[in-house]
Parts: structure tokens; sequence; C-alpha cells
């Protein structure tokens, strides 16, 4: 059945469907049906059939099947943002179906969450991340003898390993996998872990071994069917023939890939086919026919929008019309290089596009073929009723590690997630209202109002030097805390950088009244590790101003950081005075500029987190032996 009369279908289906459950499992199919030539179509069924499942979740808020639902629709989500570049969307989503995945102490789904995350890493050029998460899918995999995801696993590590150049390792795992699946005998994949372990022959110089693997492949994908599947090992082809010198079968591989990208409408494949024939033919000394190809190529890109097509073409074009000797032509299409490559640099750094060798294309091939297999054995099996969920998830589950998620039968009918929704909704406006009196305390008037003052005492006293050092610093600071007073989290690096700032500048007000010590684990990498913003910029102000900037002698400040497990620790200690006689223990002296209403807010936006995160956090408050102890808890969050 064509695309468009399976789609059709569906729809007439879905109208006709009587119970909440099967909505879900036609529009997910639906959605899965676009995804690829019509992603933005396939993103709003997603969503109607994530907010279905929510409303049934609300009558039944612990039923199984529905949860392993949202973890699974939440994931097809997270592939769309991550496919438009909108990494931090898609990770949002991915961690918080790994939660759920959690939760309900589903194994597979956690390999496959952890799988997911491992490729997004492999996505930002994260290699070393995504083999550990990759590893850490895969003994869950071994654990519960899932030979499928074990495929997956190792094949995957096999294409990040390939990517960090480390070839001796990244064949074991490529070796590993096809192991696999030839014992397990499913066709798709079996193809799948053969052009890979082609890809890595033709890397290690052995074009011949690539051949013979992608020739049993190419008989594979024609023997079930998979059109997709034929063009890509065509082209696997032309380039092992390209590395045999053989351009002639090169071309002719390129070709059949061509014609079946065409009538699949994968236009941008499409275009790419048609300038790797221009250089072949080139190669062969025909330069008239290169230009045509070529020209065709990019004028595809061009209406595409591909910028990485139209990079590769305008090169292309250049080199052509230079070796003809047209320079004018040659140097114009050189220019248009340099600006789409431009372009693309920015939209390189803005969207994460991929960094490796795994194209993008291929990514979307094994995320809508493992989506749309998983989707139709669970509407199938939702026929024969619930007691048979259990076997549809596992026979497809761990098919979907590969890159999305496998959707679960869903049965139920309406209300915990539309309380969840509203308990999650006023949770973000509470932490937006904290986020915001979190500034005001923070960059309070009067601490603006001294620094200023600061500089102009600076200016008055003719100390230009001075004046300039503290306003780039208090200029520096403003600009970090306006950024990060947008963001939900930011590394603990950023979030120190703020600090040193601060007490830099407090410093120079007090006229180096103290010094101050910032100490981190060993243990913890600062850039790795993620902390709500400026969680303790209160509590030094206080300690600065209720004791250190009152000291008789130079005062000390210590802010220590360290890992306890999975809790985050850190403490804000002085030596700015004892407490008074009659003082509660630990009771801080509210006198910083932001006072008692900076460090209620800290309190109040760790207890946010504790219900957010689901774990402690929280501020216990003591006494030093020349002063005071702040120490704070949360929960480790690292970036992965």
């Amino acid at each position: 059945m064509c695309q468009s009369a399976h789609i059709d279908s569906l729809n007439r289906d879905l109208k006709a469907a009587k119970t909440d459950s099967a909505r879900i499992t036609l529009m997910a199919e639906i959605g899965i049906a676009y995804a690829m030539p019509m992603p933005d179509t396939g993103r709003v069924y997603f969503q109607r059939a994530l907010d279905l499942t929510d409303s049934a979740l609300v009558d039944a808020p612990k039923n199984r099947y529905l949860r392993f639902a949202r973890a699974n629709l939440l994931n097809y989500i997270a592939a769309y943002h991550i496919n438009r570049g909108e990494i931090s969307k898609g990770l949002v989503l991915l961690r918080e179906a790994l939660v759920i995945r959690e939760a309900i102490a589903d194994s597979m789904g956690m390999a496959q969450s952890y799988n997911n995350l491992a490729m997004i890493n492999f996505r930002a050029g994260r290699n070393p991340q995504a083999v550990d998460l990759l590893y850490r899918s895969l003994r869950i995999s071994t654990a519960i003898r899932d030979s499928n995801a074990m495929a997956y696993n190792y094949n995957n590590i096999g294409q990040v390993l390939s990517t960090a150049n480390e070839l001796e390792k990244a064949g074991e795992a490529f070796a590993k996998s096809l192991a696999l699946r030839r014992s397990i005998g499913e066709k798709k994949a079996l193809r799948e872990s053969l052009t890979s372990m082609a890809q890595y022959r033709r890397q290690t110089g052995q074009p011949a071994a690539a051949l013979a693997l992608l020739h049993e492949a190419l008989e594979l994908a024609a023997g079930f069917g998979d059109s997709l599947g034929v063009s890509k090992t065509l082209e696997g082809l032309a380039i092992t023939m390209e590395a045999l010198d053989s351009l002639t079968r090169a071309m002719a591989y390129t070709q059949r890939a061509l014609v079946i990208n065409k009538k699949l409408g994968l236009q941008e494949l499409a275009s790419n086919n048609l300038m790797n024939m221009a250089g072949y033919v080139h190669r062969m000394g025909r330069s008239e026919e290169a230009l045509h190809l070529a020209h065709e190529g990019v004028a595809v890109a061009e209406r595409l929008g591909a910028i990485k097509n139209m990079r590769n073409g305008y090169s292309l074009l250049a080199k052509l019309y230079k070796a003809k000797n047209d320079f004018i032509s040659a140097y114009h299409y050189k220019a248009r290089f340099a600006q789409v490559k431009d372009s693309l640099a920015r939209l390189d750094n803005q969207q994460f596009l991929v960094k490796s060798s795994m194209r993008f294309e291929q990514d979307q091939e094994f995320l809508i073929d493992s989506l749309s297999r998983a989707t139709e054995t669970a509407r199938t099996k939702n026929e024969n009723g619930i007691a048979r969920l259990t076997t549809a998830k596992r026979q497809n589950t761990s098919r979907a590690v590969a890159g999305a998620g496998a959707l679960m039968l869903l049965t139920g009918a309406t209300a915990f997630a539309l309380d969840r929704r509203r308990r999650k909704h006023s949770h973000a406006r509470k932490a937006a209202l904290l986020e915001t009196h979190a500034w005001r305390a923070q960059v309070n008037p009067q601490f603006i109002q001294t620094a200023l003052n600061n500089i102009n005492d600076y200016v008055q006293a003719n100390e230009r030097d001075l004046a300039s050092a503290f306003l780039t610093r208090f200029a520096r600071l403003m600009r970090a805390v306006l950024e990060n007073a947008r963001q939900e989290e930011v590394t603990l690096q950023s979030d120190l950088n703020v600090l040193r700032d601060y007490l830099e500048l407090e410093r120079a007000r007090t006229s180096n009244r103290f010094s101050y010590t910032i100490e981190v684990d060993a243990a913890i990498d600062p850039e790795d590790v993620m902390v709500p913003p400026m969680l303790l910029q209160p509590f030094a102000e206080n300690a600065i101003w209720a004791g250190l900037a009152k000291k008789v002698g130079e005062g000390h400040l210590v802010i220590n950081i360290r890992k306890q497990g999975d809790v985050l620790t850190m403490l804000v200690q002085d030596d700015g005075g004892a407490r008074t006689p009659g003082m509660p223990t630990g009771a801080p002296i509210n006198e910083g500029p932001g006072g008692e209403m900076g460090m209620e807010i800290t309190r109040s936006r760790l207890s946010l987190l504790a219900q957010q995160q689901h774990k402690p956090a929280g501020v216990r408050t003591g006494d030093a032996p020349q002063g005071r102890t702040v120490t704070m808890e949360l929960p480790l969050m690292t970036a992965a």
C-alpha cells in the first residue's frame, strides 16, 4: 500500500474508533506515517495522542501501559525537536520519559532512553559521554538478555567509536552486532549491521571485503521490499566502487539510487546523488555532463533550502568551472560557497547539527522504521486484549532502542494527567515567579547603587584604572546575571564564574576586608554538573554584609562544593564573628542588601526543585568556630 493510501486508511479507522486506546494508537501511527515526509504534521498527531493519553491517565494514574505509552510518545516528540536541531527541547522530553521508565521499572525503556541520550551527545560531538551512556544501555540489555537491544547498542557504539577514530574497538563492536543479528535473523536489522561493518571495512582499507557485505545487504533489502534500504546500500556500493577505482560501476549504482530516491520523494538524497554522479563523470573526462548534473543537483538543493547540499554543490561547480578555465564562473560559485559555508557554521553553533559520520538521513531511517514496526505490532496486539501487552512490548521496544521508542498498547479513559499538567504548570509559574523575585533580591537596587558610587569614587579620585576594572567586572556580572536568570539550569562552572565576579566586587567595595576560597571536589566536572543559577550568592552576600565586612582584621569566606553519591552539597562558611548571646544556633544575620528575602527565595527554589525532581533538596544553617555555615543539598544533575 502506498503511503498516502495508508494514511487515508488510518484516518478512516480513526474516525470509526470507539475507544481512547484505539484513537491514541491510530493517531500515533498517523504521526509515524507523516514523520519523514511531513514532520510538522507528524508532530501534531503525536501531540494529540499525548494529550489523549494524559486524559486517560486522569482516571488511571497508575496504569502501567498508559505510562509506557506516555514515555514513548514523549520520545516521538523529542525526536521531532532533535531532528530540527532543537536539542534542549528534545533533552527535556527524553529526560521526562526516562523518569517515567525508572518509576515503573521499565528496564527495556530505560535502556532505550540511555541510548537516545547517547545519540544526542553523539550529534553534539561529545563522543566519550555518548559511549558511556551506550554502555549503560548495553548493561541493562545484557542483564535482561534482550539480543535485539544488545545488537543495536553494539552497532551504535561502533558508530561512535568509528567517528572518534578508535577503529579497532569499533570493529569489535560492529562484529558483535553483526553476530547477534545473524543469530536473530531479523532482516532489516541485519542489513543495518552489514552496512555498518562495510563502512568499517572501507575505513580500514578493505574495500573488497566491504563489497561482499554490501552485496549481501542489497539482496536482503530487495528481498523484503525495503526501498530506502536498497537506496542506501546502493550508495554504499558506489562509494566502495569509487575506492576500487571503478567509476563506471560507481556511476551505475548511484543512478539506481537516484531513481529510487526520486520515486520515494527524498529530494535531498536525490540532490546528493546528482552531485556524486557529477563528480564521477568529471573524473571520467565528461566535463559538460558533469556541469549539467551538478547544476541539476544544486537546483534541487536550493528549492529545498538544503544548506549542506548547497555548500557541496557550489564547491563542486567552482571546481568544474575552474577545470574549464572559466574563472569568472568559478569565482562566482566560490563566493556563494563561502557565503553558505558561513551560514552553515552559524547553524551548527545554534542547532548542534550532526558532527559525525552518521548521516542525518540514516538516523531518520532507523527512527521511522523502528516506530512504524512497533506501532503496527502494538495495534495488532490490542485486538487480542490486555493480557498480551507484555509480549508486544518485549517484541517491539527493543527494536526502538536504535533511535526512538516503541508505542505500547494503550488503555484507560480520562484524568490524572490533566491534574498532573495543572500541577506542572503551577510549578512552572511558581518557578518563574521565584526566578523573578530571585533576580530582584540578588541584583538589589542598593547593591547597584553602592557599586556605582564606588565607581564614582574611583573617578573622583582620578583612579581611572581601578574605575575601569571595577566597571568592567560590574558590567560582566550584570550581563551574566541577566542571562542566567532566563535559564532553569546553568553549568556549575558558569555559576561559579558569576559568583567570583560578585565576590571580587564586594572585596573592592570593602577595601579587601576579606579573602575567599572556592573549593570543588575533584570528583566533580564543573562543566558537566548543572545547577539552578545563583543559589550561592544570597548566602555569600549575607556572610559578607553581616560578618566579614564588619570584622576587625581580614575575614575569610569558604565555598566548598562536593559530591556525595547522587547529592551535590554546597557549603558557605565565614569567620565573620560568632553569634550573639541568645541567638539561636545557626541563625543567619540578615543584613545584606538582599537580606532575608534572598535567602528565603533560595529555600523556596530548593523546595520547588525537590518537588520537581522527587529527590531531597534544602538548606541547613549552623555555627562555625568564628562565624556561621550554610549547607545546601540538591540532586546531582549532569548535562548529559
